[in-house]
């Protein structure tokens, strides 16, 4: 199992030399592609346990999701008990819809 300091050491040990990018690229390639998951996965990258991401929320609907769990948390200071069970059932759906739809826009940019 790699892990992502491993990585990083790579990074550190090619940068400013001429291999730097041929390295880069393999590494990248030779990734997954990020994907979106119900559950609190991490970030493998940057090696945290606990991640979220959002910019506006208009631009992904991802983005919009945390915004109004984040939103709701804050005014109610918790979820309740009905409102974790809504999210339980959808973001499983969600996730695999976003991650569909967010491969599909990097294949339209190519």
């Amino acid at each position: 199992q790699v892990h992502p300091r491993a990585l990083q050491e790579i990074i550190e040990e090619v940068q400013g030399k001429p291999e730097e990018m041929v390295v880069s690229t393999v590494m990248l390639r030779s990734m997954q592609q990020a994907k979106y998951y119900p559950e609190s996965l991490g970030h493998f990258g940057l090696s945290t346990q606990f991640y979220t991401h959002f910019t506006s929320p208009i631009r992904r609907y991802p983005d919009t999701i945390v915004h109004r769990l984040i939103r709701t948390y804050l005014i109610e200071g918790k979820l309740d008990e009905a409102t974790q069970e809504k999210w339980n059932a959808e973001l499983p759906d969600i996730a695999e819809h976003s991650s569909k739809m967010e491969r599909r826009a990097v294949d339209a940019e190519r």
